[in-house]
C-alpha cells in the first residue's frame, strides 16, 4: 500500500485547464502525476514506486544527475535499505551477466544489469532498464531508500520517462520538482514537496525561461559569464565555471573556485564567525539575507541568479548572541562543471524537458524565452512590456510612410557536504583578525 498519495492529473482539451481527479483510471490514456515526496533533513528527497511483478513498494531518490536506475537486491549487505528486490520472486525480473558500477559524491553501488517492470502506481508499469544492485559502501546517508531513479536527459538509453511516454502513460516527456525545506528562513517547517510528471502545471508554463542542455549525459546548460553582486568574476581560464548542472542528487551548490573567492571574499565584510572545526557562519535572519550579494551567472545573455535564500542552511542555523546563524550551502566543485542542487531547488521551479533537450526556469512576471532547434533564443519581454511597443510602434505609423523594421537580437535580457569554502589567502586573513 503507497503511503505517498499519487495524483492523476486530466487536462481538458477543450479549456486546456488542469483539473485533479482521485483514482478515475479511464478518462484519458495518458496521466501526468503529482507524486508526494519526502524531505530527509535537507540532505536529499525521495518517493515511493512500485516494482516487480509482486507491486513491491521502494524508496528511491529521483536523480537529474544519472540516467541509470538502480533498486537494492537481498544479496548486498552492505547496504542500509530497508526495502530490498529479489529477481526469484519476480516473474518479470531480466538480469544479465553484464557488470555496472556507479560512483556518487558520497556513496558507491554496483550490480547486475538488466530490466524490471517499473511505475508509479500498479495500473501504470512499464518495463525499465534497471541495475540491479548487489554491492554498495558509503552509503550512510542514504539510510530511507532503497536505490536511485536515473532521470538523466542521455539519449543512448531510455529511463522510466522515455519508457512511460512511448506506453502512452503520460502526455510529454517532461518532469518538474516543487521541494520544500524543513526549515525555512523564518523557521518554519514544510511538507509539501512533489515530483510533477508529463506536463508543465498552467499557473507556471507562460513563465518559463528556456535553457539548452549543452551535454548530452548531463542536465547542464553552458556558462559565458559570472558575477557576485556587481563585480564580475573572470572564469576564462577555468574549466569547471563553463557550465551548470542541476542536480536533484545533490544536497548543496557545487561551485567553481573563482566564483566562490569572489563570494567568499565579499561575504567577510559582513558579521560572521568559525568554529574550530572549520565551519563558517554568517546572520541568517530574514533582513540579513536581503543584504548578501546574489551569485549571477549569464547563460545565453540570461541572468541566472542564485540569491542567500539559496546558499544558506536553514536547517543547520544556530543562535548565538540571540541571533540565528546559518552556514552556507556551497561546497567546492572538483568536477568539470558546476552543480546547483536541492539547495537551489527548493527555492526555484525547475523544468527539465527531454523532449526538447531544455531545461526551464520558472521567473515569475519576466521574459518568455524561445529555443529554436539551433538554440537560437528570441526574447519576448513580458505582455505589458509587449503591448506598449505596439501602441507606439502605431503611433509612429501616423508620422511615417514607411516605418522602420524592428528587429530582435539573438541575445536573452552531490549529498556530500563539506569543503573548504575560504581560499588560503583569506584563511591567512582571517588567523590575523581578532574575533
Amino acid at each position: 500500500m503507497l503511503d505517498s498519495p499519487i495524483t492523476p492529473v486530466i487536462k481538458n482539451e477543450a479549456t486546456s485547464s488542469v483539473h485533479l481527479r482521485m483514482n478515475n483510471f479511464k478518462v484519458k490514456e495518458y496521466f501526468p502525476f503529482n507524486l508526494t515526496i519526502k524531505n530527509s533533513k535537507d540532505l536529499y528527497y525521495y518517493g515511493q514506486i512500485v516494482a516487480g511483478s509482486e507491486n513491491k513498494t521502494f524508496n528511491v531518490l529521483f536523480d537529474t544527475g544519472s540516467s541509470v536506475s538502480w533498486l537494492t537486491t537481498e544479496d548486498c549487505k552492505e547496504c542500509p535499505a530497508q526495502n530490498r528486490l529479489s529477481c526469484e520472486s519476480s516473474t518479470t525480473c531480466v538480469q544479465s551477466e553484464n557488470v555496472g558500477a556507479i560512483e556518487y559524491g558520497t556513496g558507491y553501488v554496483k550490480g547486475y544489469l538488466g530490466s524490471e517492470m517499473i511505475g508509479l502506481t500498479p495500473e501504470f508499469m512499464v518495463k525499465s532498464s534497471l541495475l540491479w544492485v548487489e554491492e554498495g559502501r558509503d552509503l550512510e546517508n542514504y539510510a530511507l531508500i532503497d536505490g536511485f531513479m536515473g532521470f538523466g536527459p542521455s539519449e543512448n538509453s531510455k529511463d522510466f520517462i522515455d519508457t512511460a511516454y512511448e506506453a502512452g502513460h503520460i502526455e510529454d516527456k517532461v518532469f518538474s520538482f516543487h521541494l520544500d525545506s524543513n526549515i525555512k528562513s523564518d523557521g518554519s517547517s514544510t511538507n509539501g514537496s512533489y515530483l510533477i510528471i508529463g506536463y508543465i502545471p498552467d499557473n507556471k508554463v507562460n513563465n518559463i525561461t528556456w535553457m539548452p542542455v549543452t551535454d548530452s549525459e548531463h542536465w547542464a546548460t553552458r556558462v559565458s559569464g559570472a558575477k557576485i553582486g556587481n563585480k564580475t568574476v573572470n572564469i576564462e581560464m577555468d574549466t569547471a565555471s563553463k557550465e551548470i548542472l542541476f542536480d536533484s542528487g545533490a544536497s548543496l551548490l557545487i561551485l567553481s573556485r573563482p566564483v566562490i573567492s569572489e563570494l567568499s571574499a565579499q561575504l567577510l565584510k559582513f558579521d560572521y564567525f568559525h568554529t574550530d572545526n572549520g565551519s563558517y557562519y554568517w546572520p541568517c535572519e530574514e533582513e540579513n539575507l536581503a543584504k548578501y550579494p546574489n551569485i549571477t551567472f549569464n547563460v545565453k545573455g540570461l541572468p541566472l541568479n542564485i540569491t542567500a535564500y539559496s546558499y544558506f542552511l536553514f536547517s543547520t542555523s544556530i543562535t548565538k548572541s540571540e541571533r540565528k546563524w546559518c552556514e552556507l550551502a556551497i561546497s567546492l566543485s572538483q568536477f568539470k562543471f558546476q552543480i546547483l542542487g536541492d539547495a537551489f531547488l527548493r527555492n526555484n521551479f525547475v523544468v527539465f524537458s527531454k523532449r526538447n533537450q531544455t531545461i526551464g526556469l520558472y521567473t515569475p512576471g519576466i521574459a518568455i524565452v524561445a529555443l529554436s532547434d539551433e538554440y537560437d533564443m528570441v526574447i519576448f519581454v513580458g505582455v505589458a512590456v509587449f503591448v506598449m511597443m505596439i501602441l507606439a510602434a502605431c503611433l509612429l505609423i501616423k508620422y511615417q510612410t514607411k516605418p522602420p523594421r524592428s528587429s530582435l537580437s539573438n541575445r536573452a535580457s552531490r549529498t556530500s557536504h563539506k569543503s573548504s569554502f575560504l581560499t588560503e589567502s583569506q584563511e591567512e586573513m582571517i588567523k590575523n583578525q581578532d574575533l
